[in-house]
């Protein structure tokens, strides 16, 4: 499963619902451990280039894997820019997607 900006917000409302009550669930089937999951965040490589702190938050200190845009990604972006790829956990993933333009971006291993 890919997310991509029109349908992350009901992992957005999930994740902090747990952070809000993390003892709503039972015991038996805890949600949460799907927010472990590593995923790849895939973003246009242009926004590495916006910010020296927005790239350090991005990649984690990482240095993220880079490929070019195929054109199936969906990105606004030119074919030209690129791609990169960084292995988060889920939760990882879905915060960081708050400092990424609209579009931009994907998650992938979902």
């Amino acid at each position: 499963m890919i997310l991509k900006t029109s349908n992350i917000k009901n992992w957005r409302d999930n994740l902090a619902a747990l952070a809000n009550s993390p003892k709503h669930w039972e015991d038996s089937y805890r949600p949460e451990h799907q927010y472990q999951k590593i995923v790849k965040l895939e973003f246009c490589l242009g926004e590495l280039a916006e910010d020296g702190l927005k790239a350090l938050a991005l990649t984690g200190g990482k240095v993220p894997q880079t490929t070019p845009i195929t054109g199936k990604e969906g990105f606004s972006a030119h074919g030209i820019e690129g791609k990169a790829i960084v292995e988060l956990t889920l939760r990882e993933a879905i915060i960081k997607t708050d400092i990424l333009n609209p579009y931009r971006w994907r998650i992938v291993g979902v």
